[in-house]
């Protein structure tokens, strides 16, 4: 199945699945496990009581070499070409109740996830109720004990090196390398830059997430009271004792090359300018400087005032659908989305990304005109070392021209947009 004749059950996919619902069947409703699911507080919903459910156990890995790790975000199975892509990686069809997360746990030896946007709808397209989450902050416990059962890890977690996965025959200087997810959510404050001279809506008016969630009465998601509760759960999720490892732990905890990721943006800059944007008023909804301010320092954690030289650290987003490639200060920034099927025959140039570590194209353009797509995520890891740098057409892009927020002239393809042309 895979162009490099390797299996993938020794690797690891990372990830943000954006199933619409990864609590509900594919077509029919609830999952029955999680059904009778509720809780009772508001802003503790990792206190709750854990599910009925036996913990998947950890998987013995080949131990002849280290993990590869595989990165794909804005999965978004609700669309039959992309859950077919999915099918397709783990070599076998699974039933349609079958969760996203599922689908994924058959196939590869670990899987990391940070929930999105979508998996936190509340409201179907039609605004009916869903009756089985109170709110997002509830439906949002529900899937990491979803999370915690499937075995799917939500917390950091060291691979190689004596991390974890490391078998007894594995040797100590397998290169390894921490995997950290990021919890997050976006606020409109995270935008700096000018707004374009256009009567453009706002996101609240405009954007599913505030019609399909639903937040404690004392949580506006219009300011960052969102942004800022989810991003304190992180440190119920283990955060603290990840630094301090960093810090201070074994020599594969403080030498370890670093994989951070959430779903939304930690910079900017990670985004085209306003002008460029069919939705010029998008980077209101994209980013956190929450996650921004938990990453940043993360490479020199434990340095001291040596010479010592940052870790290799890379992050890896989603949310915007943009292929991206770049680096800012001394972190690298990835972002590999399946997205819609539409959008890769609209604009698939913007879309696709690479070669990765495999050698390969992360290029699903192909499956439009019924040839071969690409048949794996992006491989960032490939168990000694990230992949060099790879080709995106808006990273391309922003290598060879600097950044001018304070232009505010539409590109022409925004005003033919916004005319209602092109």
């Amino acid at each position: 199945m895979l162009r490099d004749g390797a299996g993938l059950k020794n690797d690891v996919i990372v990830g943000f699945p954006k199933a619409r619902d990864p609590l509900r069947r594919r077509v029919v409703g609830p999952n029955a496990a999680w059904r009778a699911e509720t809780s009772t507080t508001t802003r503790g919903p990792l206190a709750e009581p854990e599910p009925e459910l036996e913990p998947e156990p950890e998987p013995e890995l080949d131990p002849s070499r280290s993990p590869r790790v595989f990165f794909v975000s804005d999965v978004h199975t609700d669309y039959d070409e992309n859950l077919a892509w999915v099918e397709n990686i783990c070599g076998e069809s699974f039933a349609r109740d079958a969760t996203t997360l599922a689908l994924f746990t058959e196939k590869f030896a670990h899987v990391f996830f940070t929930p999105g946007n979508h998996d936190l709808w509340i409201r179907a397209k039609s605004l009916s109720r869903d009756r089985t989450h109170d709110d997002s902050l509830k439906k949002l416990a529900a899937v990491l004990r979803l999370c915690d059962a499937l075995g799917v890890h939500t917390r950091p977690k060291l691979l190689g090196g004596g991390g974890g996965g490391k078998t007894e025959t594995e040797t100590e200087t397998a290169p390894a390398v921490w995997v950290v997810p990021v919890l997050s959510w976006y606020h409109a404050s995270f935008d700096t830059e000018p707004d374009v001279g256009v009567d453009v809506l706002p996101p609240e008016e405009v954007m599913s997430d505030f019609k399909r969630c639903e937040w404690p009465e004392d949580m506006d998601p219009t300011t960052e009271d969102v942004a800022a509760a989810l991003d304190a759960m992180n440190d119920i999720l283990g955060w603290g004792t990840f630094v301090d490892a960093l810090k201070r732990g074994s020599d594969a905890e403080r030498n370890a090359k670093l994989i951070t990721f959430s779903h939304f943006l930690p910079r900017l800059e990670l985004c085209p300018e306003k002008r460029m944007l069919f939705y010029p008023n998008l980077p209101k909804a994209v980013g956190s400087d929450y996650v921004y301010r938990r990453i940043r320092d993360l490479a020199v954690a434990g340095a001291g005032d040596g010479d010592a030289s940052p870790r290799e650290h890379v992050h890896l987003f989603g949310h915007t659908h943009f292929g991206w490639d770049a680096s800012h200060e001394h972190i690298r920034y990835v972002q590999a989305p399946i997205s819609y099927p539409h959008e890769w025959r609209r604009r698939p140039g913007s879309l696709t990304i690479g070669p990765d570590a495999r050698g390969a194209m992360f290029d699903r353009s192909a499956a439009a005109s019924d040839a071969t797509p690409s048949d794996a995520p992006l491989c960032i890891w490939n168990g000694a070392g990230f992949s060099p740098p790879m080709s995106s057409r808006w990273s391309d892009y922003y290598k060879t021209n600097a950044r001018e927020p304070d232009n505010t002239e539409l590109a022409w393809w925004v005003k033919e947009n916004l005319r209602g042309g092109a």
